[in-house]
């Protein structure tokens, strides 16, 4: 039986790991602890574990790290606490692979946790990039940590592949997101009449998503980003169009960007609706006429939902466009001329045929196997860097 230890740091990557966590509970031959950061538990940045557990019904483990400052040393100290809190629990629960999911600083920090206690690590989501922000430092730095990879495409798998890794361990398996995007499309989202009455839309009301976070990289020009565009959804073309906006995040230019919505909503009483709860956010995402933003939702969900999308800025540049994304830079003309090619219904029709690299058969039993079939000596020994 193989000890395996899956770490889970925010709602969503608990989310989406889901369909790996019930495949290898259900496998006799894996012994698996979900070990999950007290993310979960800050109000002002996750929803609570009684989420999870009302869901899922187990929460094996957690780390009580709780951090609400953004800044660069709340960070530093962070990431001492969260080093420090992995390494003991991780010897504690003396798992034979540590999985990862992601590139952030607390999935960084238990990547060097599982390295110090000489414990292997699995990847998931490896090779993606976002353009020029701390993040990727964290997950190429995983990278280099890691034992086996697994990436959502070949791209992806190459781009692991130019940081000298083995081919050998380094499997392309489609996203997770995708089967945990059908599985709430088939059983908890609504039909579009349904779903706009429940979110205090007139079922026939055609809407606009917008999904924005800050990006690190640009720093105060976030500011200049959400303008552009909330000027361009106050154009009166798109007056007939309402708006369902995800909260951008609760902190630093986070703030900033609501502030802007909710001044949108000032000026337009009764036609923005704001939302943080996943299962609105993806219905959101699955009816609207087309999404607008800089989040992961509107590269794999979207491609998922065949919805279209109008990627601000450059934070997702990098990222692979199956053709369901319209790069738009950070200013209202641009923006403006994205928007007006996306709410054709020509374009929405055409993504009818999208062939999405994100899709694969069976990726969460493709991860499981893989982790089942390399045995501890295999796994343990780094290879050198392989040209």
């Amino acid at each position: 039986m193989k000890k395996i230890c899956i770490i889970t740091d925010t709602l969503r990557s608990h989310s989406l790991l889901k369909p790996l966590i019930d495949t290898l509970q259900a496998d006799p031959e894996a012994d698996l602890t979900v070990l999950s950061t007290y993310r979960h538990s800050t109000p002002d940045i996750e929803l609570s574990f009684a989420s999870i557990e009302a869901r899922d019904n187990f929460t094996d483990q957690s780390l009580e790290i709780s951090v609400t400052q953004g800044s660069a040393p709340f960070k530093r100290t962070s990431a001492d606490q969260e080093q420090q809190a992995f390494a003991a629990v991780l010897r504690d629960i003396d798992p034979e692979i540590v999985v990862l999911f992601g590139n952030s600083f607390t999935t960084f920090s238990a990547a060097v946790a599982a390295f110090l206690t000489n414990i292997p690590v699995a990847h998931i989501q490896g090779g993606e990039s976002d353009f020029g922000a701390w993040d990727d430092a964290y997950g190429f730095g995983i990278t280099k940590i890691a034992n086996l990879h697994f990436t959502t495409t070949e791209t992806y798998r190459r781009r692991v592949l130019g940081f000298g890794e083995h081919p050998d361990r380094v499997f392309t398996v489609g996203d997770l997101c995708v089967p945990y995007i059908l599985d709430l499309l088939n059983t908890k989202i609504p039909e579009k009449e349904d779903f706009c009455t429940a979110m205090g839309l007139d079922p026939a009301d055609e809407f606009i998503f917008v999904s924005m976070v800050p990006d690190r990289a640009i720093g105060s020009r976030n500011r200049q980003l959400m303008q552009a565009v909330t000027d361009t959804l106050e154009d009166p073309k798109y007056a007939p169009f309402k708006i369902i906006c995800e909260h951008p995040g609760p902190k630093g230019f986070g703030q900033i960007m609501q502030r802007q919505m909710e001044e949108l909503i000032q000026r337009h009483p009764g036609r923005v609706v704001f939302t943080s709860d996943e299962t609105e956010i993806l219905g959101a995402m699955a009816h609207c006429r087309t999404a607008i933003g800089n989040t992961d939702r509107c590269v794999t969900d979207a491609a998922t939902l065949r919805t279209p999308v109008v990627l601000v800025g450059d934070r997702l540049k990098d990222r692979e466009n199956p053709g369901h994304m319209i790069q738009a830079p950070m200013t209202g003309a641009q923006v403006d001329k994205a928007l007006a090619r996306a709410i054709c219904p020509e374009f929405k029709i055409g993504l009818m045929f999208l062939n999405s690299p994100f899709e694969q058969e069976n990726t969460p039993g493709r991860i499981a196997g893989v982790l089942r079939a390399y045995t501890n000596a295999d796994v343990a020994a780094k290879t050198q860097y392989t040209d």
